[in-house]
């Protein structure tokens, strides 16, 4: 299959979701955002998570990374590997930090059709995934995986995001070399 992917017209990002029983907006859930990725035209691809990203507390764990998220310094720049992975490179301030980036230095697309561009740790178990949320300007979701050390890792259907990445400079903001 040929890696080389044409340009797509913009498509609708995926917004958050009024809850019908608590009326308080949310983050999409794990299967909420897969089902948006598998419908994009050519599915997702590294374009959509290009360039750097503030991260923003999801709702997992009941939303405990917000406060953080919000007063940390911490980015991700995402640089294109092919479109069937990204390189994810963590940022304090815009400087990289290489320590971090090892948890979760690299996220490829599997056959799996999911949608998500998976990062996996170094026992090649699963770790997190990557969905596109709005491919348009760069923002997607970060969802943990869940399992015990040993066993096969999944991503739960209703999985709240621990992160959301809003792109700081609008969309593709990578650094052509």
């Amino acid at each position: 299959m040929d890696d080389a992917v044409k340009p797509r017209a913009p498509v609708q990002p995926m917004r958050m979701i009024r809850d019908a029983h608590t009326g308080v907006d949310r983050d999409p859930t794990y299967a909420e955002a897969v089902t948006y990725a598998r419908a994009l035209p050519n599915g997702a691809t590294s374009d959509d998570f290009t360039g750097l990203h503030k991260c923003r507390g999801g709702d997992a764990c009941s939303g405990c990374f917000r406060p953080l998220c919000a007063v940390c310094p911490i980015c991700a720049y995402n640089c294109p590997c092919g479109a069937g992975c990204t390189d994810v490179i963590w940022c304090l301030w815009g400087i990289p930090i290489p320590l971090f980036s090892c948890v979760t230095a690299c996220a490829c697309r599997e056959g799996d059709e999911s949608g998500a561009f998976i990062a996996r740790d170094k026992q090649q178990m699963k770790s997190c995934a990557l969905v596109p949320l709005d491919p348009n300007s760069g923002r997607y979701a970060v969802y943990f995986a869940e399992g015990c050390e040993g066993c096969d890792r999944v991503f739960r259907e209703d999985a709240r995001p621990a992160c959301v990445a809003e792109p700081l400079f609008g969309a593709s903001n990578a650094i052509q070399i």
